[in-house]
């Protein structure tokens, strides 16, 4: 058996590529863990000292 690759134009030495890796992981974890630690969501990004003491006042 013979494996022929064809490389494409783009990319480093016509490399492909195998997709983006996950960007919008970090907000979630970090909203669960302030969620966990004091028992109030803040779903508003980015998560604030200010944001976050109105929610506990709230």
């Amino acid at each position: 058996m013979v494996i022929v690759e064809h490389p494409k134009e783009y990319g480093v030495f016509g490399a492909h590529g195998i997709g983006e890796p996950p960007m919008a992981l970090p907000a979630p974890t970090i909203t669960n863990a302030v969620y966990n630690a004091v028992g109030v969501w803040v779903t508003d990004m980015p998560l604030t000292r200010e944001k976050l003491l109105t929610a506990l006042k709230g």
